[in-house]
């Protein structure tokens, strides 16, 4: 089953992602999704440097869904390691 069907299979109000104070239920993860998409643009891949979490999450489904490549930075990349992972990813 397609990951997005399945997403929108669920009840709306079910939460589907949660952290500490931050949730995000079934119903408004296409709009989530679709805003952080809409942000990428026409790229072919996007490069993301933050903690993981629910943003992070969102982050990498707008990816998805749009079909760009996703190259995950994390934070505590030195300059160095930051520019050898966007160089290895083309």
């Amino acid at each position: 089953m397609h990951l997005f069907t399945a997403i929108a299979g669920h009840p709306a109000d079910k939460v589907a992602l949660k952290e500490a104070q931050y949730q995000v239920t079934y119903g408004d993860l296409p709009t989530a999704i679709s805003m952080r998409a809409q942000q990428s643009g026409a790229y072919r891949r996007v490069a993301l440097m933050m903690n993981n979490g629910i943003d992070w999450v969102l982050w990498d489904l707008a990816a998805l869904f749009s079909g760009i490549a996703l190259v995950p930075l994390p934070p505590f990349f030195t300059k160095e390691q930051r520019e050898h992972a966007l160089q290895s990813s083309g």
